[in-house]
This record gives structure tokens, sequence and C-alpha cells, in this order.
């Protein structure tokens, strides 16, 4: 299992973060957790600043507050080098300061494309483990370090950092990679990567897209199981692109999606496929069908047992109404013929 974070508000007392730079960590990580444009938002800003403080213990917090913190409960794992591994990305052949945000920005970008990569070649390298490997603090180690450089994608919404998150997604269901994980470990990363890549502009991830059509189908495959946590209007015509010549799989994972989204659009592609000559492909396309009716379906607000009226319309009707004009109780019970023994 994942490590969980831990606090790190004593530490910072005990390596000597200043208050000032911590109130900015602080700040700068809840303005990333809002959910709004990092690049609109001068506390997300002065953060990303401090990676380059003369103070290694500022530019290490800052590094961790990319992948989510308050300045007080730091998502930092006991295991793990992101801190480590981003800065070495970020000052490796340039360490100068830059007042430009543009730069600043970009130079952040450029660190974690390439600590993507990295992460990468290592979880392919896990192919070549013996199976003890998996019980080591080198396992766990190498998925922090994966978890944390996708939570900082997600976090500064980067779209051109979208190739890694799919390149790591593709290495994760390499068949020699998925049997050494755990299936918990495994889910857990897809779902960071299926979210991150959620909070990017769905035209803007077009390596995504694409890599759905691949000519190798495993690619295919291990593409579409982020493909649940990109169900939104504005995805909905890259998903209709991606929906012709797809293995079975891929296939019924693409209808399931759209049945999801209830969109009428499409409609069309759907009823097409309720007739194709794989049963599978059928049922689906028919369960779509039926749940974009259901989510577009126009009827009464509600059935009431009687009808609504006004308060001027005198009396309310109930279900079953006495007899009229009678007023003693014997008139309602019921009236045996005379030739009836008592």
């Amino acid at each position: 299992m994942m490590p969980n974070a831990v606090n790190l508000k004593k530490a910072f007392d005990m390596d000597g973060l200043p208050f000032l730079e911590r109130m900015k960590i602080s700040l700068g990580s809840a303005a990333l957790s809002s959910g709004s444009p990092p690049h609109r938002s001068k506390d997300a800003t002065v953060m990303l600043s401090l990676l380059w403080h003369k103070q290694s213990v500022v530019r290490y917090s800052a590094s961790l507050a990319l992948s989510g913190g308050d300045g007080d409960n730091f998502y930092s794992p006991r295991y793990g080098n992101f801190a480590a591994s981003l800065l070495r990305h970020l000052h490796g052949s340039d360490r100068s300061y830059s007042d430009s945000i543009e730069e600043q920005r970009a130079r952040v970008e450029t660190a974690l494309q390439n600590l993507l990569e990295q992460v990468s070649s290592d979880i392919r390298g896990m192919g070549n483990m013996h199976y003890s490997f998996l019980g080591g603090s080198l396992y766990l180690a190498l998925l922090g370090t994966c978890r944390d450089a996708v939570e900082s994608v997600r976090r500064l919404q980067l779209s051109s950092a979208h190739e890694g998150l799919c390149s790591i997604l593709w290495t994760l269901y390499q068949r020699n990679v998925a049997r050494r994980l755990d299936h918990k470990d495994l889910e857990y990363l897809v779902q960071s990567i299926g979210y991150a890549l959620s909070t990017l502009p769905p035209g803007e991830i077009e390596v995504y897209w694409n890599g759905l059509s691949y000519a190798e189908h495993a690619r295919r495959r291990a593409l579409i199981k982020a493909l649940p946590w990109l169900e939104s209007p504005q995805s909905l015509p890259y998903i209709l692109k991606a929906l012709p010549d797809q293995p079975v799989y891929v296939s019924l994972q693409i209808i399931a999606s759209l049945g999801r989204l209830g969109d009428i659009r499409a409609m069309p592609a759907l009823i097409a496929l309720s007739e194709n000559k794989s049963r599978q492909i059928r049922q689906g396309a028919q369960i779509s069908v039926s749940h974009i009716l259901k989510a577009n379906r126009v009827g009464p607000a509600a059935t009431l047992l009687r009808p609504a009226f006004d308060d001027n319309d005198g009396d309310k009707s109930l279900l079953r109404p006495p007899i009229a004009n009678h007023h003693n109780m014997q008139d309602l019970l019921r009236i045996l013929p005379e030739d009836c023994d008592a």
C-alpha cells in the first residue's frame, strides 16, 4: 500500500524553515488545491519562485508543496525522492534565477516532464527485478515518486506533460511490470493519472486521444483505463473519433463511456453499433442507448395520488370521497335487502 502523508510541522521547525517562507508555501499550496489556473494565482507564482531560494530547506519544502499540502500537513511520503529529483532536474544545467514568471513556469514544466520520463523508465526497469524487490523500500520510493510527480502535474495543470502521463500509464500495464505491482498500487496510480488528465483541456491532450488509435492494441488497452475520468461534454468529439476500428474490449469501454456521458449526440454512432456482428458490442450499445434516453427523457415531475387544487377550489378531492349530503353515519352502512335474514 502507498504510504500515508506525514505531519511535517515539527520538521519545519527543526530544519529552521523561516515563518514568512512557510506562509508563502502554505498559501501557494492552497492556491494549487483550489483548482483555479495556477498562472493566474499570485500565491502559486510566489511559491514557484521559492524553488530558487538560497536556503535548501525552503527549496525542498516548496518542492513538496507542489504535490499537495497546506504548510503544516504536506503531502510528503516516508519513502520517495520526488523533491530531490525535481530539484536535480530543475537546477541540473542552469542554477540561475529568473524574475520572469513565464520562464520560471517553463523551467518547472520541463523539469517535471523529464522527471516523468525518468519515472517511466524506472518503472519499466521493474520488469527485470526479482520479486523480492516488491517488499523493499526501493519499490515504495519509486511508486511514491511517481505519485508525487503525477499530482504535481495535476495541480499545476501542465498540458504539455500529458505525454509523460500516457507513457507511465502504458508502462504500468506492460505484462512483466503489471505482475510485479500490487494491484491496489496499480489501481491507485491509474486513478491518479486519470484524474490528472481530467484537469487538462481535452483539446490539449492529443497524445492520449491518438494513443487510443495506436497500431499496437496493447497500448490502446492500457490507455483506455483512464477514459472514465475524461467523460465530459468537451471530450465527446474525441471519444467518438476513437470509436471506429477498435478491438472488442476497447470498443466496450468507449461505448460504456458514451452511455455514462448521456449526450444525445452519441446516439447515431450507438444505433449503428446496435447492429454490429459482435453480440457483446450490440448489447453494450443497446444499454448505452437506454442510458442516454433515460438521461434525456422529459416527463412529468411527479404523479400525484390526487389532483392539486388552488385554495379557492373549495373542498379537496379525496381518493375515495364520502357519499355527498349524508350526515348520518348510518347512511354510510350497507343496506341489506328486505328478504335477507338478519
